[in-house]
């Protein structure tokens, strides 16, 4: 991959008050680990949810890794050109062990993005993460090669790829949804109604509803 770079490996989501946070993932099934200050992770394999008082709630910011951030830094720019993200730079994230997590979710699978032109974004996705890393398909762009895929979608693409979720699409461009992978997926959609966490089966994912997670795009999927 180009400029060393590995992957999104980090989602921060801003909250209001992080223990509340913390007592309402722990009740979808995620270990939950405090921090200092007012932050909380939620490790996920080679990647990480991070809870945070401090960044504007919902969807903020994504950690893209790199074996070498500093240089990285300096191919790239001050800022890096992620159309629908706003990107960091971090250092690589040491791959956890095997998930403690009740739900049984292993790792970061997806994220979609809404903009107003999804095919416009795929020159700065494919000099991110190589030559026709972006793939257009219908209404949206897939970014393949970047860790957990990346869907780019407008509303109506976020619509059609994410019809069982109930949350609210945010402006774009913006970070709208998120789908982890889970070991077991019959075996986290037993947890989460043992639980009384409203949820939503459609076909091989499962929808957490928006209430129960601050009104965000939550999905799980099969590993």
């Amino acid at each position: 991959m180009p400029y060393d770079l590995i992957g999104f490996a980090s989602v921060t989501i801003g909250v209001e008050d992080v223990g509340a946070a913390a007592r309402q993932f722990s009740a979808l099934g995620f270990s939950v680990r405090p921090l200092e200050g007012t932050e909380a992770e939620i490790a996920l394999g080679n990647a990480r949810l991070l809870l945070s008082q401090e960044a504007p709630a919902g969807f903020s910011r994504v950690g893209l890794s790199s074996r070498n951030p500093v240089a990285s830094r300096e191919a790239l720019g001050a800022k890096i050109d992620a159309p629908g993200l706003e990107v960091d730079l971090i250092d690589a994230i040491t791959v956890s062990p095997a998930s403690l997590h009740a739900n049984g979710a292993v790792a970061l699978a997806s994220l979609t993005a809404v903009v107003e032109n999804p095919e416009a974004t795929m020159p700065a996705y494919d000099r991110l993460f190589g030559a026709f890393a972006a793939t257009p398909t219908d209404d949206m762009v897939t970014v393949h090669g970047c860790g957990p895929m990346l869907f780019l979608v407008n509303e109506d693409g976020f619509d059609h790829l994410h019809s069982n979720l109930k949350s609210r699409i945010p402006a774009a461009p913006a970070l709208a949804a998120l789908a982890l992978a889970v070991a077991d997926l019959d075996g986290a959609e037993t947890y989460l109604r043992e639980a009384g966490i409203g949820i939503s089966r459609h076909g091989p994912s499962l929808s957490i509803a928006p209430s129960a997670c601050f009104g965000l795009g939550l999905e799980l999927v099969a590993a």
